[in-house]
């Protein structure tokens, strides 16, 4: 059971840049790969799933254990950007569409903004590409949800520490 605290984000990274769905393409590769096959019946190891044209794909639902960081695949979400961020950058609907997907997540499972990384953080990889820093995806936030994020986590922990003590 998947019980996250980060959320991890990927870029696809194929060697040329290209306009067309790559889900399909991903969902197979990983098949191939022998990737487990998620409740949701797709065998790509990311729970999410991001096109260029900002279209979301749900590969993983959020309790299955991924398959995209090693160590890291029962605590956190792995969402991939179609795309090679060495050689390219993210389109506006990628952009939308992920920060969307960040406002959502953090608030839902009270994910702080630093755990927002990309996948290089826990590999020897450029992943999510070269050509972005690796506050980016954190950075798609405004102050204000990031705020938001962080009253809720404060919320929760107050809420856990009076029934706590409560049970004295």
């Amino acid at each position: 059971m998947n019980k996250p605290q980060w959320i991890i984000v990927h870029h696809e990274a194929p060697p040329v840049t290209t306009n067309s769905p790559r889900f399909g393409v991903v969902n197979e590769y990983h098949k191939l790969k022998g990737f487990p096959k998620s409740s949701l019946g797709y065998f790509c190891g990311y729970h999410l799933f991001i096109e260029k044209s900002g279209l979301v794909w749900k590969a993983r639902e959020d309790f299955d254990i991924g398959a995209h960081t090693i160590g890291y695949n029962d605590k956190s979400l792995g969402v991939c950007l179609a795309g090679n961020f060495d050689i390219e950058m993210p389109t506006e609907a990628q952009k939308t569409a992920l920060r969307s997907v960040l406002k959502e997540k953090t608030i839902q499972y009270g994910i702080l903004p630093l755990n927002i990384v990309p996948h290089r953080k826990f590999s020897q990889k450029t992943c999510y590409g070269s050509k972005l820093p690796d506050t980016w995806a954190a950075d798609l936030l405004t102050k204000e949800e990031k705020i938001s994020v962080l009253q809720s986590v404060l919320n929760s922990l107050w809420k856990t520490l009076q029934a706590l003590m409560g049970k004295r």
